[in-house]
């Protein structure tokens, strides 16, 4: 029986018999390839965000929320947009490099007085001629969530 098994296990280019033809046979694999790099990640979630419906008046209410937060954290022209839709919001950000990140990640999403309550990802998307860091941040509105990686 235990060879039988092992036979079976084995590729069909690697067996003596071609395989029978009510012998269910591994589907191909049509999964798409996950995302795996920060820019990949950010479009992702750009292709979710552009997709959303506007919710008006929480959208408002919440770009207001944002640019604040922000701009009360990062230097003057570290935000470069803020736009929110019905479940998310999304940021253009440049940061001087990876301290200023976290400064802005600490202060912003890790403290008891953090600026926005709901779920939040921060991802590089790119730097600037001058090696500034271009990121993208996408905030869930409150009880919703970011789209899973």
């Amino acid at each position: 029986m235990l060879a039988r098994v092992e036979e079976r296990a084995r590729p069909a280019e690697e067996q003596d018999t071609p395989p029978q033809e009510d012998e269910p046979q591994p589907a191909p694999s049509a999964a798409p390839a996950e995302p795996s790099t920060p820019e990949e990640r950010a479009a992702k979630h750009d292709l979710v965000f552009q997709a959303e419906r506007v919710d008006h008046a929480w959208a408002r209410e919440a770009s207001h929320k944002l640019r604040d937060g922000i701009e009360s954290i990062l230097p003057t022209g570290a935000l470069r947009s803020v736009e929110c839709r019905n479940t998310l919001c999304k940021a253009e950000l440049v940061c001087a490099d990876r301290d200023e990140v976290a400064t802005f990640f600490e202060q912003g999403f890790r403290r008891q007085d953090r600026f926005w309550q709901g779920a939040a990802t921060v991802l590089k998307t790119g730097e600037t001629p001058d090696g500034k860091w271009t990121m993208a941040a996408f905030f869930a509105r409150d009880g919703s969530m970011i789209p899973s990686d």
